[in-house]
């Protein structure tokens, strides 16, 4: 909704007021559900290790707080339900959110790097899939790369290590988690040991 020439921008924001509201009220449910994911993660690996698991909450914590901040730049469009923003005044905003959202995918990357480690040593799930989230970390970090080197996103080889680390990380790392613990649930190491 907010691509695009800014005043095509503000017409489409004043006819769709109520869906870009429901949008900006789900980031910030979904921001704020990224560190009660966090905090149920640590209670379930942290004996995996306490520092991976303090670190992973740390960036988590940090994500949504930059998250929240990426979304402040946007809070004024969310009153005005008339052409109370000017076109003008619109194009700032949205880089100025752009920008922060970026930044916010450090953080993104940062948190999956101890995740990923913790599902390793812990065993709760295959760790393949704490490899792949590791790799998932790898590809945001490459991704925030690219507010310092644009150019980067010119090059083949960056286009093509992208994918892969974006397709490994995302779609088998945390789908594939995602998909392991609502299907099969953790898996506790200790009990196989003891029988």
């Amino acid at each position: 909704m907010l691509a695009g020439d800014s005043h095509a921008v503000l017409s489409r924001l004043v006819a769709n007021q109520a869906m870009f509201t429901l949008a900006f009220v789900a980031s910030v449910i979904g921001f704020s559900a990224w560190v009660v994911l966090a905090v149920l993660l640590y209670r379930l690996m942290s004996s995996a290790g306490r520092l991976s698991g303090a670190l992973m909450l740390l960036f988590a914590v940090a994500g949504t707080a930059m998250s929240f901040i990426a979304l402040s730049p946007l809070i004024p469009l969310i009153r005005s339900t008339s052409g109370g923003i000017e076109a003008g005044t619109l194009a700032p905003m949205v880089a100025s959110y752009n920008r922060l959202l970026l930044l916010a995918q450090v953080f993104s990357g940062l948190w999956l790097l101890p995740f990923g480690w913790l599902l390793i040593r812990s065993g709760i799930a295959p760790r393949f899939l704490g490899f792949c989230l590791i790799i998932g970390g790898v590809s945001y970090l490459m991704n925030f790369a690219t507010a310092f080197a644009p150019d980067l996103n010119h090059l083949i080889a960056y286009r093509i290590v992208g994918i892969a680390t974006g397709v490994l990380g995302v779609f088998v790392g945390e789908l594939g988690i995602c998909l392991w613990l609502l299907l099969k649930g953790a898996h506790d190491p200790k009990v196989d040991r003891a029988t």
